[in-house]
């Protein structure tokens, strides 16, 4: 599935994401529909080490993504994963959410973080 532009808007999320109370932490990002296993859900993260504005925003080069703010951890059953992707010739690197197994509507979408570990 891919995210989608309606009437010309952007959308921080696809159509069928939405942002809820979480049972985990606080919010999180949670399905509207049947979601395959390997779904590509965007992007999480990106790295931009080298651009000098980026770092006055984020000292460490990492961008978030609206999708990458909201899902949650899950070290024991995540149905997500991130996987990396570096972009040929250049610095930047970019973290996508995939599903690991097929997800349910009404379902919280989880990964095992890979930036930092939040049980530490």
């Amino acid at each position: 599935m891919k995210q989608t532009q309606n009437d010309g808007y952007y959308r921080p999320l696809a159509d069928y994401l939405y942002i809820d109370d979480s049972q985990i932490e606080g919010k999180g990002v949670f399905t509207r529909v049947f979601l395959p296993t390997g779904t590509d859900l965007g992007i999480t993260h990106a790295y931009v080490p080298s651009i000098a504005a980026v770092r006055l925003i984020y000292p460490d080069g990492w961008i978030r993504s609206v999708l990458g703010s909201w899902y949650n951890h899950s070290k024991q059953a995540p149905n997500c994963q991130t996987i990396t992707e570096i972009q040929d010739g250049s610095n930047y690197t970019i973290k996508r959410l995939v599903t690991l197994r097929e997800v349910q509507p009404g379902e919280e979408l989880t990964a095992t973080y890979t930036l930092y570990d939040p049980e530490s």
